[in-house]
Parts: structure tokens; C-alpha cells; sequence
């Protein structure tokens, strides 16, 4: 078992909806047809990685080792959450990533904030631009909305900082 610190800033509406749903998030839509996910469960080497970042030009942005990690979690893994009213949430990882591409599949009874487009892509109700968010795993609440100041010391709240 690992435990992680994952930031859902990015599409932060989104993000916290599928939360509050029991699904974890990370961007990069331009992957979600890549099956990088199954490619990083099956062998988890950074040479794929790499390949496929090659492969879409994205070896510039350093960021994508976020998604290595989200790639890498396991089932069991521990995952805290800072939020942004100065709390933090603690999941489990109860299942493996997945491609947003299974994510209607998966709410298809829902009443979601968001539609679905031909790419099966997430995109905005109201100005149907694509929500760039490529990954999900569904996670169980172990602890909600924790203060930073009482239950976290303080390098754990330092990293917890959103940092835009």
C-alpha cells in the first residue's frame, strides 16, 4: 500500500463532482485514447511512458509525471486530497484507471453537470468545449473534509497548497 497527495485543481467543477461520486480525476483528454492506462497497469515502465509522451509531443511539460503517478496507483493506495476551503479529504483506491472514455458508461443513469460528445469526451453543458479530463479511478472515503491547521503538521500542509 502507497499513499499519494493528489491535487484536483484542474476543472476543478468537474473534478469535485465525480469526487463527490466516488471517481478521482486527472486531465489530459488528449491521452484518453491512448490506453496509457492499461499500458502503465500491465507494465508501469517508464520507457512506455516516455514513448507515448514522444509520440503526442508532450515531453515538454513537466507535468505529466503527475500523470505517472496517477497511472500508479494501485488498489488499497491511500490518496489525500487538499481542497480548496483549507481542508483535505483521505480516499482509498477501490478499483484500477480508467479512460474518461468509460466514464459514461459508468454514470450512464446520472444526471451529470456535463454531456458527452462523439469522442466520448466530457464536454460543458452550456458551451460545449471539451472538459480536459482524460483519467478517473473510482476511490471510498476513509476521512471528509479534515481541517490543514488540526490533523495535518506542518511539511504535510505546506505540500498541500494549491499551486496554480
Amino acid at each position: 500500500m502507497n499513499y499519494w497527495l493528489h491535487r484536483i485543481s484542474h476543472e476543478w467543477n468537474t473534478s469535485s463532482y465525480l469526487l463527490d461520486k466516488g471517481y478521482l480525476s486527472i486531465g489530459w483528454s488528449c491521452l484518453a485514447h491512448s490506453g496509457i492506462e492499461k499500458k502503465m497497469q500491465s507494465e508501469n515502465s517508464v520507457e512506455i511512458f516516455e514513448r507515448i509522451m514522444q509520440e503526442n509531443d508532450l515531453t515538454q511539460f513537466r507535468s505529466r509525471w503527475n500523470l505517472w503517478n496517477f497511472c500508479s496507483f494501485k488498489e488499497n493506495d491511500i490518496v489525500v486530497v487538499p481542497l480548496y476551503n483549507g481542508e483535505f479529504s483521505v480516499y482509498r483506491i477501490i478499483g484500477d484507471v480508467y479512460s474518461i472514455t468509460l466514464l459514461s458508461d459508468v454514470l450512464q443513469n446520472e444526471n451529470t453537470p456535463f454531456n458527452v460528445n462523439g469522442e466520448k469526451l466530457l464536454v460543458d453543458r452550456d458551451t460545449n468545449e471539451v472538459i480536459d479530463l482524460g483519467f478517473f479511478i473510482p476511490v471510498e472515503p476513509i476521512k471528509l473534509n479534515l481541517s490543514r491547521y488540526e490533523y495535518a503538521d506542518a511539511p504535510l500542509t505546506s505540500r498541500m497548497k494549491m499551486r496554480q
